[in-house]
């Protein structure tokens, strides 16, 4: 009996890993996005960028993230993020994302740069 009742719980907690494991995988976001807990970027659930935590690349992309859809100046990210002259353009290099994935989610012009979501497109 006491058999029976163990395989009956191994069961349940069984079930309950698959089920938690299933809702995890199912809640990932659809398009372009940043995890912080692994610190990736993420398209259409599929790893585009790995960034190691402090680097130059993952304080650019978290503050990119943290404010899309909005014009973001040379001397803004120089205040708030690297504390030194930077250059937009190099920036945006230095990160290797493929270049389709690069030409449809930044707008750079004027020393400034923009951040959209895949679902929109650029407006030139």
């Amino acid at each position: 009996m006491q058999a029976v009742e163990s395989i009956i719980l191994l069961e349940i907690v069984i079930s309950l890993f698959i089920g938690v494991t299933f809702y995890r995988y199912n809640r990932k976001k659809e398009g372009l996005f940043f995890s912080e807990s692994d610190k990736c970027v993420y398209l259409n659930n599929k790893k585009i960028l790995n960034l190691r935590s402090c680097s130059m690349n993952y304080r650019f992309m978290k503050y990119l993230f943290d404010n899309s859809n909005r014009v973001i100046t040379e001397k803004e990210l120089k205040d708030n993020v690297f504390f030194r002259d930077i250059y937009i353009n190099k920036l945006v290099s230095n990160l290797n994302l493929p270049a389709e994935v690069r030409e449809n989610i930044f707008i750079i012009e004027n020393r400034t740069v923009i951040l959209l979501p895949l679902s929109h497109k650029k407006q030139r």
